[in-house]
């Protein structure tokens, strides 16, 4: 072949090679919106459905996604939330609804009863996903907090799981230093916080199926 006509072929080759047309792009894109929770609320001690109870789904930034939804006369809920993983709370205390409103605990993700950073529960785009939630009953349990040295002034006492030290809930500590705490079953400890006071921590205590009443907690001067 006549070294001309080769050197016409190679780059009729070359410019089919740098102008190859791709076929189009049939992958579909990835699915993007949110997905739909449903679930109910019942109460562990009798299976019965619990009304106007709270769901709430926190963010890893710790805010609450959207609204929180509640509970309807059969105990069911609703909610449509963007794809992603959460941290529910259910049953959270608020002022108009405190600690143990309705004779129930809260809990945080599949039942917890304090905050495991580890769970999480996944909301997928364009799916229904399914979150229930059963609660404890709480027990009014009493206690007494003694200052040596001063007055109890703006201070807070908080339930601490007896083996991890987790927290179940927080409440203010009144003047008198009496107060009582709804908790459900379990091994507790109180943590009492009072300005003016070092930190003090009760001894265990266990709660089953009654109200207790949780052992003396002293504060010394900070």
């Amino acid at each position: 072949m006549p070294l001309r006509r080769t050197l016409i072929l190679l780059a009729v080759l070359l410019f089919a090679a740098c102008n190859k047309v791709s076929p189009p792009d049939t992958t579909a894109p990835a699915p993007s919106g949110p997905g739909q929770v449903k679930g109910a609320v019942t109460a562990r001690d009798s299976g019965d459905p619990l009304v106007q109870v709270s769901v709430s789904f926190y963010s890893d930034n710790g805010e609450v996604s959207g609204q929180s939804a509640f509970t309807d006369s059969r105990g069911n809920f609703s909610i449509e939330l963007p794809a992603g993983k959460y941290r529910v709370l259910t049953n959270s205390a608020t002022e108009a609804k405190p600690l143990g409103w309705n004779g129930y605990a809260p809990v945080w993700t599949n039942g917890e009863l304090t905050d495991l950073d580890t769970q999480r529960f996944v909301v997928r785009t364009g799916t229904v996903s399914t979150y229930d939630a059963v609660l404890p009953k709480v027990w009014s349990c009493s206690g007494r907090v003694v200052a040596s040295g001063g007055s109890i002034s703006q201070g807070n006492v908080t339930a601490v799981k007896f083996r991890d030290g987790t927290v179940f809930a927080s409440l203010p500590l009144p003047a008198t230093g009496s107060y009582t705490f709804p908790l459900p079953d379990g091994e507790w400890q109180m943590q009492v916080d009072v300005p003016g006071f070092k930190q003090a921590v009760s001894t265990k205590f266990v709660v089953a199926g009654a109200p207790v009443t949780i052992p003396d907690v002293a504060l010394s001067a900070a």
